[in-house]
């Protein structure tokens, strides 16, 4: 099989996450996933017993994506006839299972159809962990890695998100990043584990055609903000990341 540059995440595998690596439609490599469901799997043949013990164990599949750091999140979700329930967070799986992170502020956004933005990043001493989901509507998300002295360095993560997956992302410092709006409207919540820096933001222009980032679906006019539209393209980068 050819491998693109590029993840989607169909919402169709949330209630059977050990079914993501057949059913993935395109990716860079194929994806590795690490959940105590996994592990049950081995062991067990009963369904409801790995049903049951997935709960217990960790409500929450971790998905390794083509670049390394760059991880999707993929919750168990419980529907019954009131609607559903999931767990969107828990620090210490978060810390076991992704990487030890103390989020320390969390943003929402509403962009309508078209809006693009990024690529953003903060520079050192406020690099940013973050880790975002798409509440309402769909979102395209971009992850860059400008680590110099990484083998993906100059490659990207691309991962839909939406409000029918639930998946999240989490991102690492390191990374430029940004999203286009898939739907009507679409609310993103990002995590952050430094404070907020104006001083310290930088950018590279989402849409320099010499990064090559797919779009998915969208083909119209951008939304974009004068600043983004402004920021240097990828080549004329001096990126304040040393990948160790």
């Amino acid at each position: 099989m050819e491998w693109n540059n590029i993840i989607h995440l169909p919402s169709s595998i949330r209630h059977h996450p050990s079914s993501i690596r057949h059913q993935t439609s395109y990716a860079s490599a194929p994806l590795e996933t690490t959940s105590s469901l996994q592990l049950s799997y081995k062991l067990f043949d009963d369904a409801g017993l790995l049903v049951l013990l997935y709960i217990v164990y960790y409500p929450m599949n971790i998905i390794k994506t083509n670049i390394d750091g760059v991880v999707a999140l993929e919750p168990l979700v419980h529907k019954d006839t009131r609607g559903y329930l999931f767990e969107a967070f828990s620090q210490r799986e978060f810390d076991e299972q992704v990487q030890k992170v103390q989020f320390v502020y969390e943003n929402e956004y509403k962009r309508p159809l078209g809006f693009v933005t990024g690529l953003h990043f903060q520079k050192p001493p406020y690099s940013q962990n973050q880790l975002v989901r798409c509440v309402s509507g769909r979102i395209r998300f971009i992850a860059l890695d400008i680590r110099r002295g990484s083998s993906t360095y100059g490659q990207y993560v691309s991962v839909e998100l939406s409000d029918e997956s639930h998946h999240m992302l989490f991102i690492p410092q390191g990374f430029a990043v940004g999203y286009v709006v898939l739907s009507e409207h679409a609310v993103i919540q990002c995590k952050y584990d430094k404070e907020f820096s104006a001083e310290s933001v930088c950018g590279i222009n989402i849409t320099d055609k010499a990064l090559g980032i797919d779009f998915g679906l969208y083909s119209n006019g951008f939304l974009q903000s004068e600043e983004d539209a402004h920021y240097p393209s990828f080549e004329d980068l001096h990126t304040p990341f040393i990948k160790s």
